[in-house]
């Protein structure tokens, strides 16, 4: 009987998630309870409460997340609209800081100036640090043109720990690459056939189990 009770737990959990032959929540709630219908799995959702929210389209999460406070005394960070149920909430930078949210909570960061020899592709933007190009005729000009601005702009990013904040509070980097950034592999993507196909069989184990 125990073997079956955590068979069961472990068809369960792997049916939901995948959410597709049992009744899902939607964004703005959570799973309050489920229980076996027939031969489909229904769940009562509810609402996340004040300072939650939850921006899944379909789930079966049992919780909501808890919103991003902005800090009143953050000289740096300005909030830019509150969270609701169903979005965190929305964090922007005061003028010649941008937004990095790869750091832990999100932070929000100094501009950086080009360096000597490099010249300004993109201004500073609230969500993007300042981009910059070697000039012509340096050796590392086709390199940074094969990255794209976007990445080149990540792989200085990664570098910036290594410097220090100047007098004016800004960073300097040097013209030093990071690693790429991992790609999603498409073939990683289960189809929505083979899932459903997955799914009923969970679920014939589960009747089975409860008969």
């Amino acid at each position: 009987m125990k073997d079956q009770r955590v068979l069961a737990q472990l068809a369960l959990v792997i049916l939901l998630a995948f959410c597709t032959e049992i009744s899902c929540c939607g964004r703005g709630e959570f799973v309050a309870s489920r229980k076996v219908v027939g031969n489909k799995i229904i769940e009562k959702c509810q609402n996340c409460a004040d300072g939650f929210y939850n921006d899944q389209f379909r789930h079966s999460l049992s919780y909501c997340f808890q919103c991003s406070v902005v800090d009143k005394h953050d000289s740096r960070k300005i909030l830019l609209q509150n969270c609701t149920q169903f979005q965190n909430t929305k964090v922007g930078c005061k003028d010649n800081f941008f937004y990095a949210d790869d750091h832990i909570g999100g932070d929000c960061l100094p501009c950086s100036d080009c360096l000597p020899h490099h010249f300004l592709v993109k201004k500073c933007s609230n969500n993007k640090d300042t981009i910059c190009c070697p000039k012509e005729n340096t050796t590392s000009n086709k390199q940074c043109e094969k990255l794209g601005y976007d990445r080149f702009d990540d792989y200085r990013l990664k570098n910036r720990n290594d410097s220090k904040p100047d007098a004016e509070g800004r960073i300097k980097f040097d013209d030093r690459r990071g690693e790429n950034k991992t790609k999603i592999n498409a073939g990683s993507i289960i189809s929505f056939n083979i899932t459903s196909i997955f799914s009923w069989i969970i679920l014939q184990v589960l009747m089975h189990i409860f008969q």
